[in-house]
């Protein structure tokens, strides 16, 4: 399995979960004709493309996708959101996180589970994606903090938001560089690094290969040093998302 990073910020989130078998998109930020351009993915290995909310930089090209034989998968309140009919949207039930052992969506050989989330948008969610060869991701993004606990799931990889510090955040706002309306939207629907590290103190990461953090402002974050603090707390092999690069995502590290 491979974590293939397409875009992770504001101006477009994309990522592709490639297996030998299939491949899982995850968010519809970024045109997919340019994807495939960039890189040796097939169109025709593609089983389908999750959407965790309807804001435009993770779901503004889900039509594209669709019209190029994509099922889209995603919340209710999303596809509503989006205006998205016809029989390639797929509306996928939040489950009580204690149903995990469920899978709600079955996506060629990945099996896709939502859990609500808090951000401003109508119906977004986060994702437990199961497949034989990465075992378990979870997929976060776009939240200010995540109300489930997955002691008890069994995590394997962790592809997770670290918007911004509350330091950096709070000087910025200080200094003038963060209007105050900006400040509090930030706080009140992007996870930051801090909530970050209580998540991952809260649970159960003995057997996570990977911590992927997502998302990460251009303004607010600092990539070096959400890498050390999240490498020296957890001891796990930590990346900071960007463009282009893949990532061994297998269930054992080699």
């Amino acid at each position: 399995m491979e974590l293939l990073i397409n875009g992770s910020s504001s101006k477009g989130n994309s990522y592709l979960l490639i297996a030998s078998d299939g491949i899982l998109a995850i968010e519809a930020g970024m045109p997919l004709g340019k994807i495939l351009s960039e890189n040796d993915v097939s169109l025709l290995d593609i089983k389908g493309c999750i959407i965790s909310h309807e804001h435009g930089d993770h779901a503004k090209f889900a039509k594209n996708y669709a019209k190029m034989g994509i099922d889209i998968y995603a919340s209710q309140g999303t596809l509503d959101a989006l205006a998205l009919k016809g029989h390639r949207y797929h509306a996928i039930q939040s489950a009580n996180i204690k149903d995990a052992i469920k899978p709600k969506a079955q996506i060629g050989n990945f099996e896709v589970l939502a859990f609500d989330i808090i951000h401003d948008a109508k119906m977004p969610v986060g994702y437990l994606i199961r497949h034989k060869e990465c075992g378990t991701v979870l997929f976060i993004s776009d939240t200010f903090m995540c109300p489930f606990n997955f002691k008890n799931i069994g995590l394997n990889q962790l592809l997770i938001e670290a918007n911004y510090s509350e330091e950096i955040l709070s000087r910025n706002l200080d200094n003038g560089s963060v209007h105050t309306k900006v400040y509090y939207r930030i706080k009140n629907s992007h996870m930051s690094l801090e909530t970050l590290q209580e998540l991952l103190r809260a649970n159960r990461i003995t057997n996570v290969n990977n911590i992927v953090l997502i998302h990460l402002s251009d303004q607010n974050s600092d990539s070096e040093m959400f890498k050390k603090r999240i490498t020296e707390q957890t001891g796990k092999t930590v990346h900071v998302a960007e463009k282009g690069m893949r990532i061994p995502f297998n269930i054992t590290p080699f």
